[in-house]
């Protein structure tokens, strides 16, 4: 009977993780931003004010300030609001704009009780904005010279009102390695693009590191005014603009586009995949508990399992073909795993550390 039931859930595995197969080769041929090359606009370029906001970054400033000014976008301003900085965030803004005619150095306010920081100074910066369409981006970010080019050639070309963009994400350190491509690999398997894309299901997922929307779609959602309040601006905006129905919005890969370094250490990488769990899973414990579950029957299992019936085959050969079968699943599992990485540019050496990686994430999960 347990030869039965190990073999049927090892058939079970092959079917579930070919179908993510089949589901992440679509989505990243459908939904990957290529760069604009030669592209420009027909006629008139509009107008994209490009708002950073920026609090206690004078380390990433340095490389992110180089990539705003190799922008080739020809009408393009650029609005960088420090958020009440207790480094030298102001100066190098101050500065940069002093020698860059589009750009404009904002010094934030206070923010209401009721604001959430991140979101008020967007609102801030949205005010100082003469662009037909808002690109919101953060400071840990390095941009592509066609960056603004490329999002812009597929917005006007696929007639979108609102894009968002994953990265291209940096990693540095060995645990940054472990846990970035295992947090964002989950993700894509728990929020995939089809779902996101389409307007029927009610599936929301966006990427603050990059928001591109349409004025009049932004001031149609309401703007930051309305969603003052929530942790996550950019999840709370994306599910405003899909449950409106009257925009046209997508979530693409944008790791062609530019790239960011989210954390820069294990414990950075803890709290802030907590937070994002937490709020993208809309602080569920019964769903943290079915990810957790999932974790553990389809990636942690499927690790350990050759290991087990490795030894079990050395004393009963009966039961060398389970063994055969969980080993060709376990190099399926980091097949594909590698062709995730190749679409994030990440390499392949951290998941050769793949049941290590799970833990840290069924980790995060129990934490929430």
């Amino acid at each position: 009977m347990l030869f039965l039931i190990i073999s049927a859930y090892i058939l079970f595995e092959f079917i579930l993780w070919g179908h993510r197969a089949v589901t992440m080769i679509s989505s990243i041929r459908q939904y990957s931003i290529m760069p604009a090359g030669s592209w420009k606009p027909q006629e008139h370029a509009p107008r994209v004010s490009f708002i950073i906001p920026c609090r206690n970054e004078s380390l990433n400033l340095p490389r992110l300030l180089p990539t705003l000014a190799a922008q080739d976008y020809p009408n393009l301003e650029i609005i960088l609001i420090d958020d009440r900085s207790e480094d030298d965030t102001y100066e190098q803004l101050r500065n940069f704009a002093a020698s860059h005619s589009n750009v404009i150095a904002v010094k934030g306010a206070d923010k209401p009780a009721e604001w959430t920081g991140k979101a008020h100074a967007l609102h801030q910066a949205v005010q100082r904005a003469k662009g037909e369409w808002l690109l919101f981006s953060d400071a840990d970010t390095q941009h592509e010279s066609h960056s603004v080019s490329s999002a812009m050639r597929h917005v006007l070309q696929n007639h979108i009102d609102f894009l968002t963009l994953t990265s291209h994400y940096l990693c540095e350190s060995f645990w940054e390695y472990l846990i970035q491509p295992m947090a964002i690999g989950c993700f894509a398997v728990w929020f995939k693009l089809q779902k996101v894309n389409d307007p029927a299901n009610v599936t929301p997922l966006a990427c603050g590191h990059f928001i591109l929307i349409n004025q009049n779609a932004y001031k149609g959602l309401g703007g930051f005014e309305s969603i003052k309040e929530e942790v996550l601006e950019d999840l709370a905006l994306f599910k405003r603009a899909k449950s409106d129905g009257r925009y046209k919005f997508e979530l693409s890969i944008g790791s062609h586009v530019f790239a960011t370094r989210m954390y820069d250490s294990f414990g950075a990488s803890w709290n802030g995949w907590r937070r994002i769990f937490m709020h993208s899973l809309d602080k569920n414990i019964g769903v943290y508990s079915r990810k957790i579950c999932a974790l553990v029957f389809n990636s942690l299992i499927p690790a350990i399992l050759p290991l087990i019936l490795g030894a079990v085959a050395l004393r009963h050969p009966v039961w060398s073909g389970p063994f055969l079968g969980s080993a060709i699943l376990l190099c399926f599992i980091y097949f594909l795993r590698s062709r995730s990485h190749k679409a994030i540019k990440a390499p392949f050496w951290p998941i050769l550390f793949h049941p290590v990686s799970v833990c840290i994430v069924i980790g995060i999960l129990l934490e929430c």
